[in-house]
């Protein structure tokens, strides 16, 4: 059990159903995270790179501050002990988006989904060796094929044309990109040692206020502060609520839903992004369109998603004397 879920604390910070709300919040990490290609797709004429990622986290981090100072005070207050593991969380964020923003002027999208798609083997291996516990799913002959089921679903969604190669250009973006996948393994698995010891929410909050920081330099020095006060009153607005749903819950839903279902478990899962992604987007453009190879990929990606599932469940009701 975690060492913040105890009956001393608030009831904001003890009430935890985790067996209802971990799923839950790790489908609203899922949705939260596909949903963010939209909102950059939408901003993209209004705001640079980095000077959108600062009002995004800025938002972010203010919501948060409010939400964990009125429900999580306690929470917010053991932050100032754990500062120096949120500072390292925030230093790792602030790095992988701005590599990723570097990698993705030198690259196409798809190739660079496909790399960063390679975190889920990444996290798994560091699941492995910090968490004695994650070893029972992990071990699991369903769990390891349908996730394999899975990553090669999810490269049929991004090869729309089955003649495209699949060999990416071993370059510089290549290796930011690889850097990228490494830096999120750590980001997660460092996230959930914290999270064993203080709530996910006052967490993330200080983490995304360090990470605020961090991006608040770089819009000053490479992005287009100007656009905070001289884009349409619409577009920053709709910059602000995209920093709600993609980052203030689905950061906190996924530290959450990690340190209760595990850290490969719900990587393994987060491979349904582009799936999500897609299905959006068909709904909002008319020159959206999936092509076969994209839908057999899609059915891959959801039969690969069920087992995950099942070997979870399978794994869970292992006693720790069938530990491997």
């Amino acid at each position: 059990m975690p060492a913040w879920h105890a009956p001393h604390l608030t009831p904001g910070e003890s009430f935890v159903n985790t067996r209802f709300i971990a799923p839950l919040a790790l489908a609203a990490s899922v949705l939260g995270w596909g949903l963010s290609p939209i909102f950059i797709r939408y901003l993209s004429g209004s705001f640079d790179a980095y000077t959108l990622t600062f009002i995004r986290y800025g938002v972010s981090a203010l919501v948060l501050a409010l939400l964990s100072a009125w429900f999580f005070p306690r929470g917010l207050a053991q932050t100032r002990q754990e500062w120096p593991g949120l500072l390292q969380l925030a230093a790792i964020n602030v790095v992988m988006q701005t590599l990723w923003t570097i990698a993705c002027y030198e690259t196409t999208a798809t190739t660079a989904q496909l790399i960063t798609k390679s975190e889920t083997l990444f996290v798994i291996i560091l699941s492995y060796i910090v968490f004695h516990e994650e070893r029972r799913v992990i071990h699991h002959p369903l769990f390891l094929t349908c996730a394999a089921l899975s990553m090669l679903g999810v490269i049929g969604i991004m090869i729309p044309d089955p003649r495209m190669s699949l060999i990416p250009t071993v370059d510089t973006a290549f290796f930011m990109l690889l850097s990228v996948s490494i830096l999120w393994s750590f980001y997660a698995v460092r996230g959930k040692q914290i999270a064993q010891r203080m709530h996910p929410i006052p967490m993330f909050t200080m983490a995304a206020v360090f990470s605020t920081a961090g991006f608040g330099m770089l819009t000053l020095a490479l992005g287009e502060p100007g656009a905070l006060t001289g884009a349409p009153p619409r577009d920053l607005l709709l910059a602000a609520a995209s920093g709600l749903l993609p980052i203030a819950v689905a950061h906190c839903a996924y530290h959450f839903a990690q340190l209760h279902l595990g850290a490969a478990f719900c990587i393994t899962m987060m491979l349904c992004n582009p799936l999500f992604t897609h299905l959006i987007a068909l709904a909002l453009w008319d020159d959206e369109a999936m092509s076969w190879t994209q839908w057999t990929g899609a059915s891959m990606l959801v039969i690969g998603s069920i087992g995950v599932i099942q070997a979870q469940r399978i794994a869970s009701a292992l006693t720790p004397a069938q530990d491997p």
